[in-house]
């Protein structure tokens, strides 16, 4: 999947992995929400409450790039082009996952979770991500720089940077459901 050009190809993408969620948890028990296929390996739990913490924390400082932008003037209109980091940053974290990454500290979650509690907190902050994404309609999204929770020298281009966290979703939506397809998945 290529770096979304247009804040329409965004707002489609977690639209997608919101409708994803829903689906992928309809009818799912809390033993098979928290079961994990093996150790070292996340259940449904996790994969949602990774985002959860990931999303929630990026939240901050996109709202501070698209004020940022807001003020300097700094928009244009797309479809945005980005470059070669950018892409390769995005393509690391696409599923099918080749490369598995440790998470940071701070976003590793906890083993168990309650299915409420983890959905209702996905959705409030994907719905304010799509209210974020939706604000910077009229940004320059290969001008305007925000900054990674998980990596806090590295800025990448506003509209990166949402690619990213719609593909990094993506990628952990997948993780998730491959957990369902599991043999040993409780039934």
């Amino acid at each position: 999947m290529p770096l979304h050009s247009t804040i329409d190809e965004v707002v489609l993408h977690i639209r997608t992995n919101l409708n994803f969620v829903d689906t992928l948890t309809r009818g799912i028990s809390r033993e098979q929400f928290n079961w994990c296929p093996a150790p070292g390996r996340w259940s449904v739990a996790q994969c949602i409450t990774h985002l959860n913490l990931i999303n929630g924390a990026d939240l901050k400082k996109l709202r501070a790039a698209i004020e940022g932008g807001r003020l300097r003037g700094a928009t244009a209109d797309g479809p945005f082009q980005y470059g070669f980091m950018s892409k390769k940053f995005v393509a690391t974290v696409e599923p099918p996952v080749v490369t598995r990454f440790k998470a940071p500290k701070p976003y590793q979650p906890p083993v168990e979770s309650e299915i409420d509690t983890t959905l209702a907190e996905y959705r409030r902050v994907s719905n304010e991500l799509l209210a974020l994404v939706e604000s910077a309609r009229g940004l320059d999204l290969s001008k305007v720089k925000a900054g990674l929770s998980g990596i806090p020298l590295v800025k990448m281009p506003l509209g990166a940077r949402f690619s990213l966290l719609a593909t990094h979703d993506s990628r952990h939506l997948w993780q998730a459901e491959q957990v369902t397809k599991d043999n040993h998945f409780p039934k």
